[in-house]
């Protein structure tokens, strides 16, 4: 039976009002006397969301639509009677539920060529993280003035504007632009700052090439991808760039709680990625990838990995992180 959008909203509604261990009053709703971080499942709460129920990894038949609470871990069977304020019910305003164990959600922060893909880092000397490193998403032009440059995560190459803008953007790769040692190639310019208790939509950064360099914009053995960024759905079939595993799309509308270097920081309205089986669909050095729909023989780009935990991958929308930051996607030169 399908439960009306209404339902779905005073669903979500209830969630965040009775469970989320930060005070719904963010959410623009009252706190609740209930809500407190002391609980066996409000205090592992790191996300709620929109989709699927899961069964061993894989949909429920009989879950195709539900509210999706994210926990850290779960009580063992027993410890929490369903009776107790913290109990997630199996429906909230007749919306099936589902509870998801993911661990702490953390930010993910290698490839040869000068392209989606290669490795993005800050210089070695950096006196924020030397050690940082991630991947070069996509190259993109500035909305403005043409310009070309790339894009990537915000906490690989911005540090959340603890790194100046200004300061050298390397790229480690075996192409004839580049040494085999990482090199300088592009300039920060600006990221979308993720502020403190409140919703961050996305975790993205910009950096202008130092040259309008002729750099193919191809995706491998992905390609061919198609020249325009779509947004995602529930169900898409996806692969990211430079990767063996595919996954689907669990969720779009994801509220999580993120643990960065430095600090931690709500993102709203994430893509939640489940890969089929084996590895991850993403590992640490992966954030900034772009993450590309199945479309028939061809590929659509629709999002950026930032982080993940254990088998499921987070992102962020790409056609929104190109519209924050001003930028245009660089048609694919394959196609």
């Amino acid at each position: 039976m399908a439960v009306d959008e209404q339902s779905f909203r005073e669903a979500r509604e209830q969630a965040f009002r009775r469970f989320w261990k930060r005070g719904s009053e963010e959410f623009g709703l009252p706190r609740s006397p209930s809500v407190r971080s002391g609980n066996a499942y409000g205090s592992s709460i790191v996300g709620i969301g929109r989709g699927p129920g899961e069964k061993d990894g894989k949909p429920a038949p009989n879950k195709s639509d539900c509210i999706r609470f994210y926990v850290s871990s779960k009580p063992a069977p027993g410890v929490l009677n369903s009776n107790h304020e913290s109990f997630i019910p199996t429906q909230l305003n007749g919306v099936p539920t589902d509870v998801i164990e993911v661990g702490r959600v953390l930010s993910f922060s290698d490839n040869d060529h000068v392209s989606p893909g290669a490795l993005v880092t800050l210089p070695n000397n950096s006196q924020v993280a030397p050690s940082d490193f991630g991947v070069l998403g996509a190259l993109v032009r500035e909305t403005t003035t043409g310009a070309i440059g790339l894009i990537s995560c915000n906490h690989v190459i911005a540090w959340n504007e603890r790194v100046p803008p200004g300061s050298q953007i390397h790229i480690a790769s075996q192409d004839q632009l580049v040494t085999d040692d990482a090199s300088a190639v592009a300039t920060l310019v600006k990221c979308i700052r993720l502020e403190r208790d409140k919703d961050n939509r996305a975790d993205c950064a910009y950096a202008r090439c130092h040259t309008d360099y002729s750099w193919k914009q191809t995706f491998g053995k992905h390609d061919p991808v198609l020249p325009q960024v779509e947004d995602p759905a529930i169900g898409d079939r996806v692969v990211r760039i430079d990767g063996e595993e595919s996954g689907y799309i669990a969720d779009i509308s994801a509220t999580i709680e993120v643990d960065y270097e430095f600090g931690t920081y709500r993102l709203v309205d994430q893509i939640v990625i489940r890969a089929d089986a084996g590895k991850p669909f993403a590992a640490p050095g992966d954030s900034g990838a772009t993450v590309l729909r199945q479309d028939g023989n061809a590929r659509v780009p629709i999002a950026m990995v930032w982080g993940g935990r254990r088998n499921l991958t987070y992102a962020s929308p790409l056609k929104l992180c190109l519209e924050e930051l001003g930028l245009t996607w660089v048609a694919p030169s394959v196609a």
